[in-house]
């Protein structure tokens, strides 16, 4: 999959998401005005729905994305965090 040179704009809760995706590439991209859901804000639940720009593969950790690339991305204007992915521990291989 190659998503490249988009402008995503105006979307409600997440932007964009990868979920066990392998051998994606998603460059050169913009990705701004990323709103909260209003539907669970009013009842107090806002902080269990998963949101931000770009989740990479965050939504189904531990399990790895394979060949994933991400690189010349802008998010801007996005609720909680611009990108989001997991990570690995210092001195893990």
């Amino acid at each position: 999959m190659w998503i490249e040179n988009n402008v995503i704009w105006g979307t409600i809760q997440t932007a964009v998401g990868f979920n066990q995706v392998v051998a994606a590439v998603f460059t050169n991209n913009f990705v701004g005005h990323t709103l909260p859901r209003s539907s669970l804000e009013a009842t107090g639940m806002q902080t269990l729905d998963v949101h931000g720009g770009v989740l990479i593969c965050s939504l189904t950790h531990p399990k790895a994305c394979p060949g994933m690339s991400i690189t010349n991305n802008i998010a801007a204007g996005t609720i909680f965090a611009g990108f989001m992915a997991p990570a690995a521990n210092c001195g893990d291989s």
